[in-house]
């Protein structure tokens, strides 16, 4: 064409329009540009096992996303993202496409992503929120509006959309008057809106609005023009991840999540099913939060199942928080019938709200159809009326608004590690599995049935705490009496004032008590009658404790016995270090214990040595029913003026007679200190007599004399 226009005259060429042949060349160049290399990029594949979401770790061989200024289509494949990517006209999806976002990233598709019927499109990221996405749909100038991501301005049903990640903003092509769906099906000047495909979010923060005077749902079908109906929000499976969907409108709204606005009638929201995650869903005129789209004669119906994560829903004008779409009855025969809600709420945490004239869970306003509500085992706010339904047990942390309320009923019980913060006024109907009896009582050696009665009669009072929260009740009343049998158990009961017939009974078991032998005084040592620490090898210590009760249990305290029977429950023995040096004796009828300990026994068994540093004696006493293991100690001196060896054994006397007995024939006996007498020591046994440096000194004449045919070696410095 251009060679045969360069065969034109000048007056020629000028009556010919080229600009459609320089679009055509464009084409043409842009057909012959090389295509982008394939690169292997990771991502996560998400999937559902066991009420969590699992990610496994995968890679593709992927195509580039590059900018263009141009219309883009990608055929079925792999495509991966990186950096800062704009296109500035449509993206269309052909078969099945996978898009990769990779962290860091930003795809801005000004037009938005066509997503028809027949294709669909997987998002996948590299980390929960690791690339970004930004869809804007587009309008036509007949006025058709498309979805951010999914149906066009000719084709308004909307595909299948999986999203396993990333952050994900998807706002609706408007037209003056009438808006797509942020996700979903598109909305057509006249005629039905488009349905949504089956949608899955696993996980990434997804965004999704549609913002107009006529609207479609934020995530689910488009809006209707003319005389048309809604398109419908089905099969939309929420998994986890963080999602907002709003539709914002001035005239006949959709749904937050679910039907589009209809101008004959709303969308329907079915099949919404949201198993975790966290839902923000908010509808406009006449739309449910989730659910049905509003309509100009019937708005939407809508069937939605909650199973887990925290779920906040808003209704429009006259609409369900979940549920069916609005409907009321007006001036100038005005009349909308609302739509029919159908919800099963099975776990989670559910904040739901109707604006004007529907039901917070169930119907739109003005409809005589019945709405089908089940509500177990999930904490349920309705237009800030919290109650738990069933047993709950909670995890993590759920923030209250501040003006709501929540109750616990009768047969319902709420638990967990989890915490409850903010929030208005927290009540229960008191039942036996809301009471939770005290653990951290111990046993002190007496009755203890007022000090719980205290305890749960300030439950009773101020109320009892509960996953970070004090609940209230009333009418209650609660006495304690203690097990004949056993000083550990308790019984507890509690009596209705309002219905004496309504009582239940608790067991309250006390802990075992930790044992004080640490206190100033509790283990002293005597000689006799007379307290002292100080002693001699020849003495007998009388050891005396009284164990008694705390208010905690330390840990067991290891016993070793050397020649005596180690002590048993609720004995009392005498140990240096881990060596036992007495005997294991009971307590007396006042609760101490006297323990007799041998001087001399310190010495050998518990190898010390006299005349030096104080000596540790530690009375061990061993837990018993109602008291745990102990041990005190005290400090004592034991002094000796002489050591006796023989065979290999040593002991030690602090009198120097004691010394020279009988069965200490043929020792080896050492002098350990001076030792000044009145009267001469008599020796008559054989032996070797050290005076290891030391003096025997006698007052009244000799110092040593033998008896009988005593053999008596004297050696060592020092004197006699």
């Amino acid at each position: 064409i251009l060679a045969l226009f360069g065969e034109l005259t000048e007056d020629e060429q000028e009556q010919i329009d080229l600009s459609r042949v320089y679009e055509l060349q464009e084409a043409l160049d842009g057909a012959n540009d090389p295509m982008p290399a394939a690169e292997s990029v990771d991502c996560r594949e998400a999937s559902w096992n066991n009420g969590e979401v699992i990610y496994t770790d995968r890679t593709e061989t992927c195509t580039s996303v590059e900018n263009s200024t141009e219309a883009v289509t990608w055929n079925a494949g792999w495509y991966a993202v990186s950096g800062t990517v704009t296109i500035s006209e449509p993206i269309t999806v052909n078969g099945a496409v996978n898009l990769i976002l990779t962290d860091g990233c930003t795809l801005t598709a000004e037009k938005g992503i066509v997503v028809t019927s027949t294709n669909s499109l997987t998002i996948y990221a590299q980390s929960e929120d690791g690339g970004t996405l930004n869809a804007t749909g587009t309008a036509d100038d007949s006025g058709n509006a498309s979805a951010g991501i999914g149906g066009s301005t000719s084709s308004f049903d909307s595909g299948s959309i999986t999203i396993h990640g990333g952050v994900i903003n998807a706002t609706s092509g408007a037209s003056r008057w009438y808006s797509g769906a942020g996700i979903g099906g598109s909305t057509p000047s006249s005629g039905n809106g488009g349905n949504s495909g089956a949608i899955k979010i696993y996980g990434g923060t997804i965004t999704a609005e549609s913002t107009g005077y006529t609207t479609g749902a934020g995530i689910g079908g488009g809006g209707s023009g003319g005389t048309g109906d809604g398109g419908a929000g089905t099969n939309i499976i929420i998994y986890g991840g963080s999602i907002t969907a709003t539709s914002h409108s001035t005239g006949n709204g959709g749904a937050g999540i679910g039907g589009g606005s209809g101008q004959q009638n709303g969308g329907t929201g079915d099949a919404i099913a949201i198993h975790g995650g966290v839902v923000r869903a908010t509808g406009g005129s006449l739309g449910a939060g989730i659910g049905g789209g509003g309509g100009g004669k019937k708005s939407g119906d809508g069937t939605v199942t909650i199973s887990g994560g925290t779920v906040t829903a808003v209704g429009g004008s006259n609409a369900a928080g979940i549920g069916g779409g609005g409907g009321y009855s007006g001036d100038y025969g005005m009349n909308i019938t609302g739509g029919t809600g159908s919800v099963t709420i099975t776990g989670g945490i559910v904040d739901a709200t109707e604006n004007g004239g529907g039901a917070s869970i169930g119907n739109g306003g003005n409809t005589t159809a019945a709405a089908t509500v089940s509500k177990t085992n999930a904490i349920v706010f309705e237009n800030g009326a919290g109650t738990v339904c069933g047993d709950v047990t909670l995890n993590g942390s759920y923030p209250v608004p501040a003006d709501y309320t929540l109750n616990i009923p009768a047969g319902a019980s709420l638990s967990g590690s989890g915490t409850l913060t903010g929030g208005g006024t927290f009540t229960a109907d008191l039942s036996e599995d809301m009471v939770s009896v005290p653990t951290d009582l111990y046993y002190n050696g007496h009755d203890r049935s007022n000090d719980i009665k205290t305890r749960l009669s300030d439950g009773l009072t101020w109320g009892i705490v509960i996953c970070g929260q004090t609940f209230t009740f009333s009418g209650w009343t609660v006495a304690v009496a203690k097990a004949a049998d056993s000083d550990l158990t308790y019984t507890a009961t509690y009596t209705n004032n309002n219905d004496n017939t309504n009582t239940f009974t608790k067991t309250i078991t006390l802990q075992k008590s930790g044992t004080d032998l640490t206190s100033e005084g509790k283990v002293q040592t005597y000689k006799g009658d007379t307290l002292t620490k100080d002693f001699t090898a020849s003495d007998t210590i009388t050891v005396k404790a009284t164990p008694t009760a705390t208010g905690e249990a330390p840990a067991n305290s290891a016993m070793f016995a050397a020649s005596f029977t180690g002590p048993g429950a609720g004995q009392m023995a005498v140990f240096v270090g881990n060596t036992q040096v007495s005997e294991a004796v009971d307590a007396g009828t006042d609760g101490s214990y006297a323990i007799a300990v041998k001087a001399a026994d310190v010495l050998e068994q518990g190898n010390v040595e006299p005349n030096g540093d104080p000596i540790t004696l530690t009375a061990k006493f061993v837990g018993n029913n109602n008291m745990a293991d102990a041990a005190g100690t005290v400090n004592i001196n034991i002094s000796a003026v002489a050591k006796v060896e023989k065979y290999g054994s040593t002991t030690y006397v602090g009198n120097l007679e004691d010394a020279f007995k009988t069965e200490n024939d043929g020792a080896t006996i050492t002098l350990l200190a001076n030792v000044t007498r009145t009267e001469y020591l008599l020796i008559s046994i054989d032996c070797i007599l050290d005076l290891g440096g030391h003096t025997i000194t006698c007052t009244g004449g000799k110092a040593v004399s033998t008896f009988g045919q005593a053999n008596v070696t004297i050696q060592g410095a020092g004197e006699v």
